[in-house]
């Protein structure tokens, strides 16, 4: 399937069950191709640094998907590009993107990867949300960020005070995203994160690569039986 392109081109979310379709009956080439259709998938992503342009293609390998790089209009760059967009997510700024509304029609399923701003999704994707809609739609989410996400969900209520304050912070973050997921009508089917402070760019790409096949198990897990095995016997 080919690329999709454009001309310029979290907080914390629990991954919410999928469950197995199965076909007692023989599908026919027809309905192979309707559901082949229903199911196709669209990644999103925008990358400030290059991380989540690894993780788009990393997925787009794995996955039988379609691309979209966002593009943010204002500078990013740099140090002041890293504290401009600190200060826009704190602040819930949106930012002027390209493509800004995108045909999304043909998609049933989307693969949002983002940079964690601020413990949230970063402002160009957050823009393109809010921009469009994902009504009936799942989205998954794959976000990258110098800490784990859930680095606090370890401590009780015993832990020091600034240890439950940050696990309360961003908690509600969590909420807040979930919020804003539910306002664009999709929902949310699954949420995937790495780390990346610290790290090789080998140790990260190995937990690209893992994400991505449990969130192709995941896809294929929707598809008749008949289709899944469609896909297996193409190497897909």
């Amino acid at each position: 399937m080919g690329t999709y392109t454009s001309k310029k081109l979290l907080c914390t979310i629990a991954a919410l069950p999928v469950f197995l379709l199965v076909c007692p009956f023989t599908v026919s080439a027809e309905r192979v191709n309707a559901v082949a259709e229903d199911q196709t998938t669209l990644i999103i992503y925008y990358s400030r640094t290059g991380t989540c342009r690894i993780v788009s293609d990393m997925l787009k390998q794995s996955l039988d998907a379609d691309v979209l790089e966002v593009f943010d209009q204002k500078d990013r760059s740099g140090r002041w590009g890293y504290f401009t967009a600190g200060l826009d997510s704190m602040l819930n700024r949106y930012t002027d993107i390209e493509p800004s509304r995108p045909d999304l029609d043909s998609y049933k399923t989307f693969i949002i990867v983002s940079p964690v701003w601020n413990w949230k999704l970063s402002v160009p994707i957050r823009t393109l949300m809010h921009g469009n809609r994902f009504d009936g739609r799942d989205l998954i989410f794959f976000t990258t960020g110098n800490n784990e996400v859930m680095k606090y969900e370890k401590y009780d209520d015993n832990a020091p005070f600034l240890k439950r304050y940050l696990r309360d912070y961003l908690r509600k973050k969590c909420e807040a995203t979930k919020l804003f997921v539910q306002t664009t009508g999709g929902s949310i089917a699954g949420y995937y994160h790495v780390a990346t402070k610290n790290r090789t760019l080998q140790d990260i790409e190995l937990d690209i690569q893992k994400h991505a096949a449990a969130i192709k198990q995941r896809l294929d897990t929707r598809l008749p039986v008949s289709m899944a095995k469609h896909r297996e016997d193409a190497g897909q």
